[in-house]
């Protein structure tokens, strides 16, 4: 049993309580004295202090013993905070945004206040329950996941001895809408060409046409680049006027951490139909326009789709000017950029294309493509997709 001191402290008005840790550290609670305790002999006084003081001694008692410092105000909020300030350094900015977001809806929102020393297991089956009914599985992992480790990181800090989060199951959440291509019909004739093409992509090319965010969707679907490739796009890796290689774009970098595509296998070069040339050229144009407007508030970071000010537009601006392009066509399915890349896989297999190809335009490359791919310098630059969205696309305009 540690050492333990009751005293009454005159000058707070207050009976204490303390007991001696194993580092020679006083932990101390109290009681505000009870005026009706005032006739008695102050040795009975202590006694009906130490009484009412015997749960919080305890409580002192088992903290020195498991070694951890009760902070009786640390709430859930503050482990979540602390871990997402200090637990996540070196990691991706998007991935610190992604938990500070989750944090503020998902755990502060519902149980934040609660402090962390009374969180119980039933506490968090029943808020995981909850979670349950309206986030997918995906997410419900993800935000079990973050208090986990929020409630780790308080432990490595010596503020809760046990992380009663990761003692509890995570239950199943909602099937998630799997990722999809949009419709696209093809009619050929009797010789197997294409003579008409109809569905969501036309209409969504031929809408992204008089469209400010067009250009993006446009190079997108028809070349299947990613969008942390396309954001991070810069003019000096777009070749509109190559005569010896033909119009195409060097895809070197994304908005991941430091700059690097997804993988080496995702460094290639893309050569561009026509659509995606004309789409690009006209953008560049309208963009210097838009700079000498800017004056000296734009900031020349030499991007294709930059935001107004030249910043490196961020996820969500795109994904919010996607869905306005996808209103304004009258699609009504709630299409994720992303899917603009299934979309191209899944046209380029209707159209005829290997396997094998598809996988080298979209950096997925085997080891054998990927060989032939970066062999030199990224030469040599894939053309397959260009010509068959080409041809099929150039019917969609009735060329």
């Amino acid at each position: 049993m540690p050492d333990v001191s009751i005293y009454f402290d005159a000058t707070r008005d207050r009976w204490v309580a303390d007991v001696l840790d194993s580092h020679g550290k006083r932990r101390k609670r109290s009681i505000k004295h009870d005026p009706a305790w005032d006739k008695l002999p102050y040795e009975q006084q202590k006694k009906k202090a130490a009484k009412a003081l015997k749960p919080k001694i305890d409580e002192l008692v088992k903290e020195v013993r498991e070694g951890t410092r009760s902070n009786h105000t640390y709430k859930v909020e503050d482990a979540v905070n602390d871990f997402i300030a200090s637990g996540l350094k070196g990691r991706a900015r998007a991935t610190i945004t992604q938990a500070r977001s989750l944090g503020k809806h998902q755990i502060i929102a519902h149980i934040g206040e609660k402090r962390l020393k009374d969180l119980r297991c039933p506490d968090v089956d029943s808020w995981l329950e909850k979670l349950s009914r309206e986030l997918s599985s995906k997410t419900l992992r993800q935000v079990h996941l973050l208090l986990t480790r929020s409630i780790r990181h308080a432990q490595r800090d010596e503020l809760i001895n046990k992380n009663v989060s990761a003692l509890c199951e995570t239950p199943p959440g909602q099937a998630g809408r799997p990722s999809t291509s949009m419709t696209l019909s093809v009619k050929r004739d009797e010789q197997g060409e294409i003579v008409e093409l109809s569905g969501e992509v036309i209409d969504l090319l031929k809408a992204a046409q008089d469209d400010p965010f067009g250009p993006y969707v446009i190079l997108a679907l028809l070349s299947g680049i990613r969008t942390e490739e396309a954001r991070a796009l810069q003019w000096k890796d777009v070749h509109l006027d190559d005569k010896e290689n033909g119009p195409h774009i060097v895809v070197l970098r994304s908005v991941r951490e430091h700059g690097d595509t997804k993988t080496k296998k995702s460094r290639r070069a893309l050569a561009l139909p026509a659509m995606a040339v004309e789409a690009l050229k006209a953008h560049k144009t309208r963009q210097a326009a838009e700079r000498l407007a800017a004056g000296p508030v734009w900031q020349d970071h030499g991007l294709v789709f930059p935001r107004a000010d030249g910043t490196r537009m961020d996820a969500m601006t795109a994904l919010r000017a996607f869905r306005r392009l996808l209103k304004k066509t009258g699609i009504t399915v709630r299409y994720s950029l992303r899917e603009l890349r299934h979309t191209y896989a899944s046209v380029r297999s209707l159209l005829g294309a290997k396997l094998e190809d598809i996988s080298g335009e979209m950096g997925h490359a085997t080891t054998h493509v990927t060989e032939r791919i970066y062999r030199q310098e990224l030469r040599p630059v894939i053309v397959a997709g260009a010509l068959s969205m080409n041809a099929a696309f150039k019917v969609a305009e009735g060329g």
